[in-house]
């Protein structure tokens, strides 16, 4: 693979990881606020950022993500909206920047 091609690839990576934290942060203040009706939108637009960056994150990235997301379905199931903004804050945001 060639140099350009794969400082390509970081570009794409960082720009996506940028608009997912965005997301997130968007995301956990609006839980955090206890706005409900915006919570849901923007926790959707979240999951499907997280969803196209996995496309190009290594193997061990989406090793890492996957239990996490299991638990944040749990969370989710159980309507517990702090620990979801929780794990957004604290744990993926830690994935997809280191």
């Amino acid at each position: 693979m060639s140099l350009v091609i794969s400082l390509m690839k970081v570009i794409a990576v960082n720009k996506n990881s940028e608009n997912i934290i965005e997301a997130i942060n968007e995301t956990v203040t609006f839980i955090r606020q206890g706005q409900t009706g915006y919570t849901g939108a923007t926790l959707n637009k979240t999951f499907r950022l997280l969803e196209a960056l996995a496309q190009s994150l290594p193997q061990g990235k989406i090793a890492e993500l996957a239990p996490i997301l299991a638990v944040m379905h749990d969370a989710q199931q159980r309507k517990d909206m702090v620990y979801i903004a929780d794990i957004l804050q604290y744990e993926i945001v830690k994935i997809i920047t280191v």
